[in-house]
């Protein structure tokens, strides 16, 4: 939408955000005094915008607007501010994406659902998209259900959302769709990359799309590979739920995967994996076979590793009774599976891949983790064992 509204030549992808934005704007401080937040910055996740996530419980009385949700104050949400200088790194921000909506509402007069439905949904043929929130009961009653895993003693259960989901405002990851229109939405730019339609936007824009801008972070998108291989996807999840898009515009290959579970990662990885196969995808990665790994094998992966992106993401590996377990940060550790590639590790529920990268001394200096078909993000060895 906000590519489709530069097109329109209203607005401008290196233009500062504050010089369209009214009701709220980006607070001024040493960051932005550096660099102004843009357009581009906003949309690729380089804006350094506190990068909270939104949910409200459905029976909730009323949905806040944009700028409510910026100002902070709800929710015990605090206000939004800008944390690194803008276009330095990427650092994913659903913050960020509340000043993108704001933006595109400020400019276009509308609501983004009456823009998306006149940008979008109403010349793609959407007719089951929407991000007009609540639902009513129309919606409501066609939606799926989410259902949330939760740990019951030694088990874990799919145990269905109250009220069907949660909301998620607007372009906070607050789009109802189906496979079928994420899937129109994936053959506009494949024709429009090729040069062979512009309903949404042009054969230029279309490439500044699928353009790294910076890692594998296009202008909103993820992408990979280069030539018959660029692959563009995008993930999405709330309570409830996880979805995948991923599609080749050279070859014109795709597939779209929703789960109405927050554990169907690996269902949707598998199903995605299967259809590559079948299909031939270029340089789509291929699935691994379980192997087995020595103690001596298992020692030298002990480490801590950071971020090269962001430093303060920490990746430690420990070894704990003949196995290995990797810990991000304070989330709760995981066991790495060997495989048959000596270096290559894998967490089988959630289609991790884990692969430990060598100096020419043979030297473990890195270790990069990426689900099947993303590029993935590396962490560099700061100590060892």
């Amino acid at each position: 939408l906000a590519l489709a509204l530069v097109g329109d030549g209203a607005l401008q992808l290196d233009r500062p955000v504050n010089d369209v934005l009214r009701s709220w704007r980006v607070p001024d401080n040493e960051f932005t005094r550096a660099a102004p937040v843009t357009l581009r910055h906003v949309i690729s996740h380089q804006a350094g915008l506190t990068p909270y996530g939104y949910l409200i419980p459905r029976n909730a009385s009323s949905v806040p607007g944009m700028a409510e949700l910026l100002r902070g104050g709800i929710h015990d949400w605090p206000a939004v501010t800008v944390e690194f200088v803008p276009g330095s790194r990427h650092a994913y921000s659903n913050a960020g994406y509340c000043v993108l909506q704001l933006v595109l509402e400020e400019t276009s007069g509308e609501s983004l659902h009456e823009l998306a439905v006149k940008k979008m949904f109403g010349p793609l043929g959407m007719g089951n998209s929407t991000f007009d929130e609540p639902l009513d009961e129309t919606h409501l009653a066609a939606a799926a259900c989410g259902h949330e895993r939760k740990r019951t003693g030694e088990s874990r259960e799919a145990v269905p959302v109250d009220g069907k989901a949660d909301i998620a405002p607007g372009a906070t990851g607050g789009l109802w769709s189906t496979p079928s229109d994420l899937a129109a939405v994936a053959i506009e730019v494949i024709q429009a990359w090729g040069g062979e339609s512009e309903k949404i936007v042009t054969h230029d824009l279309a490439h500044q799309f699928l353009n790294p801008q910076v890692a594998d972070e296009g202008l909103g998108i993820n992408v990979d590979g280069e030539g018959t291989a660029l692959r563009a996807r995008h993930g999405g999840g709330m309570t409830g739920f996880i979805c995948l898009l991923v599609f080749y515009p050279e070859t014109g290959q795709g597939a779209v995967v929703m789960t109405s579970s927050d554990g169907g990662r690996w269902l949707q990885q598998e199903l995605i994996a299967a259809v590559a196969a079948e299909y031939a995808w270029p340089g789509y990665p291929v699935r691994r076979s379980l192997g087995t790994a020595t103690a001596d094998q298992l020692d030298e992966l002990a480490g801590v590793y950071t971020l090269d992106a962001s430093p303060e993401y920490a990746f430690t590996v420990r070894i704990e009774n003949g196995k290995a377990f990797g810990q991000i940060n304070q989330y709760p550790p995981f066991e790495l599976a060997p495989t048959t590639d000596r270096d290559l590790y894998i967490l089988a529920r959630e289609s991790l891949e884990i692969s430990f990268l060598r100096d020419e001394d043979g030297t473990i200096v890195q270790v990069e983790l990426r689900r099947a078909g993303d590029s993935g993000n590396r962490y560099s060895r700061q100590a060892g064992p």
